[in-house]
């Protein structure tokens, strides 16, 4: 079915709501379920979906009580969860089509639980790609294993960190592990000073161009954040002990300024 609906998707104004009512009568099943079993099959990466359009008219003709939980139900058939570090690291792309990720932060903003999940899919295949290519220095990337897919998913990161979707504690365990500033690097510049309350309402509107503010105060105990990078190892990269010493020094007095229990942050850069 859903093979319809892409081969039609630049007439789904004229010839959409034809399509389902001839569904709804060949399967005897209602719209909605229709919408919603199609939207889950196209977003398959082997359906090459090039444009969202498919995708908003499916997601309308689910039913309106159930258009968050239908997306709820298609990510945790495709598994869409962290996994884990695995040694050695084998490379991998996006679970779902490239437009799907674009689309969920589109449709659903940065602080909703279907963001988040695509999200932590978004990050666990950039560093894993990170990671293989640093296990396999020699090796190019062949077959389906292509540059520009790389490219992709760094620059689908960049587009969530740039929403200001939430990091979770858990990403540190992937954050410490990857050598690349494309992927370190927003997590210092947007994240962190967000997660530690560092410049104030007013500063943070300007800084997030009028966009909704991510609170993480109300994500986790600030401390906990802290508490996590003051446990850092000897495995995590240079990279990243270096971008957190730079973040350190840079707002040394911001952290000063603040309550006691920032303090230990400041002593960071003389951990390693």
């Amino acid at each position: 079915m859903s093979d319809a609906f892409h081969h039609f998707e630049n007439r789904l104004e004229i010839i959409g709501d034809t399509l389902i009512e001839s569904f709804e009568k060949a399967r005897n099943e209602s719209s909605s379920t229709i919408a919603s079993n199609c939207l889950g099959d196209i977003i398959k990466p082997e359906k090459n979906l090039k444009k969202k359009d498919v995708l908003h008219f499916l997601y309308s003709k689910i039913h309106q009580n159930n258009k968050e939980d239908a997306i709820m139900k298609i990510l945790d058939m495709y598994k869409i969860d962290l996994h884990g570090l695995k040694d050695p690291v084998k490379f991998r792309f996006l679970k779902l089509s490239p437009i799907f990720y674009k689309w969920v932060i589109e449709i659903f903003g940065p602080c909703t639980e279907i963001t988040k999940v695509c999200f932590d899919d978004i990050l666990e295949s950039c560093v894993c790609a990170d990671l293989y290519l640093q296990q396999n220095p020699d090796q190019v990337i062949l077959g389906d294993m292509k540059d520009s897919a790389f490219k992709s998913i760094l620059s689908l990161y960049r587009d969530y960190c740039d929403e200001k979707v939430p990091f979770k504690i858990l990403h540190l365990q992937y954050l410490t592990k990857s050598r690349a500033i494309d992927i370190i690097k927003p997590f210092f510049e947007i994240a962190l000073p967000n997660i530690l309350h560092l410049y104030g309402d007013n500063a943070q509107k300007n800084r997030s161009n009028n966009k909704l503010k991510v609170n993480y105060k109300n994500e986790v105990d600030v401390n906990e954040w802290i508490k996590k990078l003051e446990d850092l190892d000897d495995t995590s990269s240079e990279t990243f002990k270096n971008l957190l010493a730079e973040f350190s020094e840079k707002n040394r007095y911001i952290l000063r300024k603040k309550n006691l229990r920032y303090r230990n942050i400041q002593l960071l850069i003389y951990s390693f």
